[in-house]
């Protein structure tokens, strides 16, 4: 799937994919996770994690999300 940006999630061990991002706002969308992750986004050749702590303001609830970014067979 060259033409877009598959989004997954892991939950409790298990891959599951959210969503599919058309190839048009993929460097805005991975850029904008990687500032929120601390990454660096000029890097693109190696594998960086990071991670977002999210807080919802309506439900007090505090999720930490890891972020992991690495080069694929498209780039």
């Amino acid at each position: 799937m060259r033409a877009c940006l598959r989004v997954r999630h892991r939950v409790d061990g298990a891959m599951i994919e959210h969503s599919i991002v058309d190839h048009a706002l993929e460097q805005s969308l991975v850029s904008r996770i990687k500032i929120l992750a601390s990454a660096d986004i000029a890097e693109r050749r190696r594998h960086q994690g990071g991670r977002i702590r999210f807080e919802n303001s309506e439900t007090g609830s505090v999720v930490d999300i890891r972020a992991s970014f690495y080069v694929t067979i498209y780039g």
